[in-house]
């Protein structure tokens, strides 16, 4: 069984070996099967672990164990297993339809060393069995993310995508290592099940540390605010890219550590509350921001950004079943948005702005269906898979009381609204622009993720996701109308998309719409005050610290060498009258040094 976890870790970085080192010896419909391969070997490997409950650890080799012990070590139990097939299942169907869709493209085979790279990155991350490991998986998806953000680097705007994801998530990274430290610091171990077993010896102030920074991490990774800001840049990439990033890999990786961490959370609920306060603040704000957004792909960049919010605030409500449950839902129906996203912007010659499309309803009956379950699964209409999940994230936030309950609430409405202010504006009303035919070789796919995205809100079963993490959750009784209030709201959203959008054909004027248009200036606001700021300390420490200090310092020394080495050779003249006079002179002054000691 270890043999068979090792092999799902490895298949991925294999077929990247392949893709990138011998892709051009092979053609290129060849070289995406194989990757695809890889990545469904992965799936089938990880699916006996768990079918059989093969649960245990597997320690690769010791890396270390001076001044303490670190393994290589990856652990298979419910909850990684589980993880990893998400992982693995999504990124097979997001790689069969790259194998068309890249098809046309000069770096398909660049392309697919890149993806599987960040899927073996991704696995090594879930299935670490300590936090190095981990941080490994976590640089590992942060390295590819970069990579493939910027695919296409000749364009600027992909290029400045692809570093402005990198530097934020670095500022997020140190935060985590922080963590890492304190952790390392308090238990003196690394190891998942070692930390669990040696929490309750460990200072509370030191668990409240730790927690804090390990959060910072998650809000990197996790584009939750306030670094959430490269997220919608990152839509410069491939659309298989933005499916993938957003579905299996990425930003899932924030939410899950701190699930795998749930048992150091459940011991500092004040800082759990905080991580849930976020992360609903994060819905409401990012939703609001899809409201007004006209590029297809960024307000499916806001949605999820939006979701990550609901994940986190059941995790910080210590739900951690509840924002599993809805990280495995949101898999299925947010790549399944993004796939049919480019199946419209494929027939539409690249176009992405949705007020330039329209009427698309009978030409892309395929995508318009696809299209559909996706958006009523993102607005969490029965029996769609984030009905279950979504909803139950935030019937549960009432047990802290109302404010995070209705903040979710509201997001719910806002939700609906920006989905199908999308839907309304690209399958309803007039033709703008021709489709061409749309390929179904890039729909059968699709069909996949529409059927999991349907079916994935019986994958909580009795509680089964919900015993993975060991306790049995708090059911609050709540009165009825509470409980139906969310589902009103999202239908009440989708009246409303429908009324504005569709009938009355509301063009957004206003106030308002100008302050959700330009994201509550929040981007301007960092720009001018922390990254204009930064700049200018940047260029007084260049000027006084580096080159009027260090670079002295630096050069000083330097010179100081050449001198000595100059004396040096001047001394060796290879002259044994010149040597026997600095003999008799270093004795002169020996005999001079002595004499004036005892006088």
């Amino acid at each position: 069984m270890k043999t068979l976890l090792f092999l799902s870790i490895v298949s991925p970085l294999f077929t990247s070996i392949i893709a990138g080192f011998y892709g051009y010896r092979l053609k290129k419909h060849i070289i995406g099967w194989i990757s695809s391969g890889g990545v469904f070997l992965s799936f089938i490997f990880l699916l006996v672990l768990y079918i059989k409950k093969a649960f245990f650890e597997m320690n690769l080799f010791e890396w270390t164990n001076i001044p303490f012990k670190i393994n290589i070590l990856f652990l298979s139990d419910r909850l990684s297993i589980l993880m990893g097939l998400i992982v693995a299942c999504v990124s097979f169907i997001v790689h069969v339809y790259s194998i068309y869709y890249m098809e046309e493209d000069e770096g398909y085979f660049r392309f697919f060393s890149y993806l599987n790279l960040f899927v073996f990155s991704m696995l090594v991350l879930v299935l670490a069995g300590n936090l190095i490991v981990m941080f490994i998986g976590w640089e590992g998806v942060g390295l590819c993310s970069y990579l493939l953000i910027g695919f296409w680097y000749y364009k600027e705007s992909a290029s400045k995508a692809g570093v402005k994801a990198f530097v934020v998530n670095r500022i997020g990274d140190a935060g985590f290592l922080l963590g890492i430290f304190s952790i390392l610091f308090a238990c003196n171990t690394l190891e998942f099940n070692e930390i669990k077993n040696l929490l309750n010896t460990v200072d509370p102030q030191i668990l409240i540390f730790a927690g804090i920074f390990l959060f910072i991490g998650a809000i990197g990774k996790s584009a939750q605010f306030p670094l959430y800001i490269w997220l919608p840049d990152a839509m410069e990439g491939p659309t298989p890219v933005s499916a993938l990033i957003h579905a299996a890999t990425m930003v899932t990786a924030g939410v899950y550590m701190v699930l795998r961490l749930s048992f150091l959370y459940s011991l500092i609920p004040e800082i759990g509350y905080f991580i849930a306060l976020i992360g609903s603040l994060t819905a409401f704000y990012s939703a609001l921001c899809a409201v007004k957004e006209d590029d297809l792909k960024r307000i499916l960049a806001y949605s999820t950004i939006s979701q990550l919010g609901y994940m986190f605030a059941g995790a910080g409500l210590s739900f951690y079943g509840k924002g599993f449950f809805h990280l495995i839902t949101h898999a299925f129906f947010k790549a399944l948005l993004f796939l049919t996203a480019g199946i419209i912007m494929h027939s539409l010659n690249g176009e992405i702005n949705i007020k330039r499309m329209g009427g698309l309803l009978k030409k892309l009956k395929h995508t318009h269906l696809l299209f559909a379950i996706g958006a009523l699964s993102l607005s969490a209409i029965p029996p769609f898979g984030s009905y279950f999940s979504k909803e139950g994230i935030i019937h549960e936030s009432l047990n802290a009381g109302y404010l995070i309950y209705f903040i979710l609430v509201l997001t719910s409405f806002l939700t609906s609204l920006y989905i199908f202010r999308a839907y309304f504006h690209v399958f309803q009303g007039h033709e703008k622009v021709k489709p061409h035919k749309e390929d179904k070789r890039l729909v059968y796919p699709s069909y996949i993720l529409a059927f999991f995205a349907i079916i994935s809100g019986f994958f909580n079963f009795r509680g089964h996701i919900d015993s993975i993490f060991g306790k049995t959750e708090i059911h609050l009784h709540i009165p009825f109308i509470l409980s139906l209030l969310p589902l009103i709201f999202s239908i009440a959203g989708i009246l409303s998309a429908w009324y504005f959008y569709d009938i009355r054909k509301e063009q957004e004027k206003g106030f308002i719409f100008e302050l959700i248009e330009n994201k509550f200036y929040f981007d301007k606001i960092l720009s001018v005050y922390f990254v204009n700021v930064l700049f200018k300390i940047s260029g007084y420490l260049e000027k006084f610290l580096e080159l009027r200090t260090i670079d002295r310092i630096v050069n000083g020394a330097g010179k100081i060498s050449l001198l000595t080495g100059k004396i040096g050779i001047s001394l060796q003249r290879g002259s044994l009258r010149f040597y026997l006079k600095l003999l008799f002179a270093f004795i002169s002054l020996l005999i001079f040094f002595f004499m004036f000691r005892y006088i």
